[in-house]
């Protein structure tokens, strides 16, 4: 919840202000608009609003019907006339109609020159071509309102450090390049981040081909990178980074970019997100292995998300530093064992595993799966560890029926591999079923004959979580 020292929010056309004391400094102005009711601040022009950096302007999201914006050029302006350090703006205004977006380019015209953050979100474009935004740092607009090629506002790419441009097409993407190049050469020079997402609708547009447009790009100062792609078609987008110091890099349903990546080739990357599902084409198996897995590098975050269990059949790491992985496919136990082999500074594995299973109507259920039954396979483990530097494991029960009635067959070696990682402080278990079964694992740590084969259980701290983000 934010602070409202911090935050005087304009809700329901009554201010906050009175729970504001006069020695407190707010930094953000929130407009709540929901209709044309008219916006009173009163008292709001009587107090020193110097603080304030940043306006918001949101709308009610359940509203059917557009309201009338007669009311919030004049609140605007009034807010800008008293908070005279606003140099952040953030719009918000899903259901607000055009005019009012209109109305908004307007003021916003007036103190141009003072923006260097401008959030556009959801709202409903309007051409705003015409603002000159010379300070503009941050960008970041929602196209999947339709936006046009050239509605984009004008800014000096050689100043912005964030851009963000999501659900968009790509001629837009194309535009925004051509319209950052100088003699044919595309420099963001200070841009640290950029966000950009194709949307569904990009399937409709012309495709331009990046490469013959005859333009260089150059992002020398890049380190976080996301690429989402929700369209069929892929544009090949890796040439354009070969030369960012890229930290981070997150890519969502691209495979033209993993089929061409090196991650050997980006010495300062440490964190890779890769993920795939099945509404786009998924990448193959040599080339999640050879582009991510294989290469020596200096990753040390690692998140490669699959929706098919035959994606993947053997990891084999180049990148031994990794510290924290996240694998969403499932993992057979002697690919786990192998995995902890080569990654002797991991601390951190989230993966799937085949916990449970439908009980058979000539299976016992619980029976098949027992202490007596785990305590004889850890006694015949070899007793040298496996990894000593594991401390957290997420395991994600893969099968999840919609009636567990006992643990799968797999949960015994599962409980000899943990047994031979002595470092491990959390076990979490996200869906886990919470009926008499689910407490089989708290007794298998719990165990004095299992304890005995692995002394280290009795550190272990089980969660049962329903969700868990890694």
């Amino acid at each position: 919840m934010a602070d409202p020292l911090n935050h005087l929010c304009h809700y329901y056309y009554t201010s906050n202000l009175d729970i504001i004391p006069h020695y407190a400094y707010p930094h953000t102005v929130v407009i709540y608009y929901e209709d044309d009711g008219g916006f009173v601040f009163r008292g709001f022009g009587e107090r020193n609003w110097d603080s304030v950096t940043s306006l918001e302007i949101l709308s009610n999201r359940a509203l059917s019907a557009r309201p009338y914006t007669s009311g919030l050029g004049p609140a605007i302006s009034y807010v800008l006339t008293h908070a005279p350090n606003i140099h952040m703006l953030s719009v918000d205004i899903e259901h607000v109609n055009l005019p009012g977006m209109v109305i908004l380019n307007r003021i916003l015209g007036i103190r141009a020159e003072m923006f260097t953050v401008l959030d556009l979100g959801t709202a409903p474009m309007c051409d705003v071509s015409n603002l000159v935004l010379p300070s503009l740092k941050t960008l970041a607009v929602d196209c999947s309102r339709r936006v046009g090629v050239h509605w984009l506002p004008t800014f000096d790419a050689k100043r912005l450090v964030s851009l963000e441009l999501n659900n968009t097409s790509h001629d837009v993407f194309l535009h925004v390049l051509q319209r950052a190049a100088g003699d044919g050469v595309v420099v963001f020079s200070q841009l640290d981040a950029l966000v950009v997402g194709f949307g569904e609708h990009s399937n409709g547009t012309i495709l331009p081909d990046y490469k013959t447009a005859g333009l260089q790009c150059s992002f020398p100062r890049l380190t976080n990178l996301t690429i989402r792609t929700l369209c069929s078609y892929h544009p090949d987008l890796h040439w354009m980074f070969r030369d960012a110091p890229l930290e981070t890099l997150h890519l969502v349903g691209d495979t033209k970019f993993i089929n061409k990546l090196d991650v050997s080739c980006y010495p300062n990357l440490y964190s890779v997100t890769a993920e795939w599902d099945q509404r786009g084409m998924l990448p193959s198996r040599v080339a999640v292995e050879s582009r991510l897995l294989a290469p020596v590098s200096s990753i040390q975050k690692l998140h490669v998300a699959l929706p098919s269990l035959q994606t993947l059949r053997s990891l084999q790491f180049g990148c031994r530093d990794i510290r924290s992985l996240v694998l969403s496919f499932t993992i057979p136990n002697e690919n786990l064992q192998a995995l902890l082999h080569q990654l002797p500074y991991l601390v951190s594995l989230n993966m799937r595993y085949t916990l449970t299973a439908k009980a058979h109507e000539d299976s016992q259920g619980y029976n098949q799966v027992n202490l007596r039954s785990i305590w004889h396979h850890v006694r015949c483990q070899w007793p040298a560890p496996i990894s000593t530097s594991l401390q957290t494991l997420v395991i994600d029960d893969d099968k999840r029926p919609p009636h567990t009635d006992e643990y799968s067959p797999a949960f015994i070696p599962l409980i000899g591999t943990i047994a031979r990682v002595p470092s491990l402080l959390k076990l979490i278990l996200p869906n886990c079923p919470l009926h008499d079964d689910g407490i089989l694992i708290p007794k298998t740590l719990n165990d004095t004959r299992i304890g005995s084969l692995a002394t280290h259980f009795a550190n272990v701290e089980v969660v049962f979580a329903e969700f868990y983000n890694s």
